[in-house]
């Protein structure tokens, strides 16, 4: 408000051109979709997958412009979180309520028919705060020209509502889906069956037709990863590309796990969530750099301050440094919201030891063996090995 008010007062005193610069600003910020997958009016199986296939191309060149676009497992999250058949359609009045849930300011919803050799595809973009329904966006052709139309839809909801800024319609064409259509509809279907191992199968003929297909390399990778077999999911999470940040925070703890640091450190790069600074924290740790452990630790901790496991983490960096004092004041803050965290009663207990408090220590470490904590066995682990990590991405 305050800024508003100032905003006013200088207006005069600002060029044409700052002024433009500064409602661009404003107009341009990205807006949040969630995209449903389109009904079928045909009944033809082997067309079924279009509807989910076309939704999730929809979304990838919507966020080629910049546009926020909720994930298909938060869309699916929000339908079990509302209890509503997954496996049934929806019907527009359940589309909007979603929609409302979720707070995104635009739905978009559509559906397809014909055959294969002439295919209709149409979408409608409801503005959410507006509660206004646009008009049909259609495209038509053959399946084979199914990726054109996916970008052509895409590219039409963003000039319709004047999102595509500088955003050139010769690079949203280079954003077309490459993966051709006998892989992606393996890819698509996996996604609708119950249990990974139903899914895997359809994954791996899917990479087998096309192996540069990030999508389903990642899906793969965090299969592999979740059974705990590092090797193979490392081979797929490598194909996965370096755009996918939960793909690199999975290859980071394999690496990490496998005892190489550097190739952990590099697989974390920038880690911007709770989880990717804490392993990255920890494997800077690990590898001795306990300057750079700190540093993204401190982030970790600004993010979650209440978090046991972060807080843990930077007690322990702090007692590898010898900051002992500062050590024993992170684990007595953190345990002030986790009274039950056995790791940090430890750490306090080693490091009341250290610093000349026995009688504390001693009853720091019982309290730590209570709660299923083995000192005895700790005290002969490298100090460097009490930290733990994140196994999931976004918890």
């Amino acid at each position: 408000m305050h800024f508003r008010r100032r905003l006013r007062r200088n207006t005069k005193l600002m060029t044409p051109l700052l002024l433009l610069l500064l409602m661009l600003s404003f107009s341009q910020a990205p807006k949040t979709f969630l995209v449903f997958p389109l009904e079928p009016e045909v009944e033809n199986p082997d067309l079924e997958w279009i509807g989910e296939g076309v939704a999730l191309s929809i979304a990838d060149g919507l966020r080629a412009c910049g546009m926020t676009v909720m994930a298909r497992e938060q869309r699916v999250q929000l339908v079990q979180g509302a209890d509503l058949p997954a496996a049934l359609p929806l019907s527009r009045a359940s589309m909007i309520f979603l929609g409302q849930q979720s707070g995104a300011d635009y739905l978009v919803m559509g559906s397809f028919s014909g055959t294969e050799a002439d295919l209709s595809v149409g979408v409608q973009v409801l503005d959410l705060q507006a509660m206004k329904l646009g008009g049909r966006i259609t495209g038509n052709g053959p399946i084979s020209a199914l990726p054109m139309i996916e970008n052509d839809l895409s590219w039409l909801i963003l000039k319709n509502y004047d999102l595509a800024g500088a955003y050139a319609r010769a690079d949203h064409l280079k954003k077309t889906r490459s993966v051709p259509n006998r892989a992606y509809r393996l890819y698509v279907t996996s996604l609708g069956l119950a249990g990974q191992d139903a899914a895997v199968p359809l994954l791996l003929r899917a990479v087998s037709e096309h192996a540069s297909f990030p999508a389903a390399q990642f899906l793969l990778g965090r299969y592999y990863y979740r059974e705990g077999n590092c090797d193979r999911a490392l081979q797929h999470l490598s194909l996965a590309g370096t755009l996918n940040p939960e793909g690199r925070f999975l290859a980071g703890n394999c690496h990490l796990q496998q005892g190489k640091m550097n190739e952990a450190i590099r697989a974390y790069g920038d880690a911007g969530t709770v989880e990717g600074l804490n392993n990255l924290g920890v494997a800077c740790l690990r590898s001795g750099d306990l300057a750079s452990a700190e540093r993204w630790l401190r982030s970790a901790g600004e993010k979650a301050p209440a978090d046991g496991t972060v807080a843990l983490n930077l007690a322990i960096a702090r007692f590898l440094s010898g900051n002992l004092e500062e050590a024993k004041q992170v684990a007595e803050a953190a345990l002030q919201h986790n009274p039950s965290h056995g790791m940090l009663r430890f750490v306090r207990s080693e490091t009341l030891q250290q610093l000349g408090y026995p009688d504390e220590a001693a009853a720091a470490l019982e309290r730590s063996r209570r709660l299923g904590i083995e000192p005895e066995k700790l005290k002969k682990q490298d100090p460097k090995l009490w930290t733990r990590l994140f196994q999931s991405w976004k918890r």
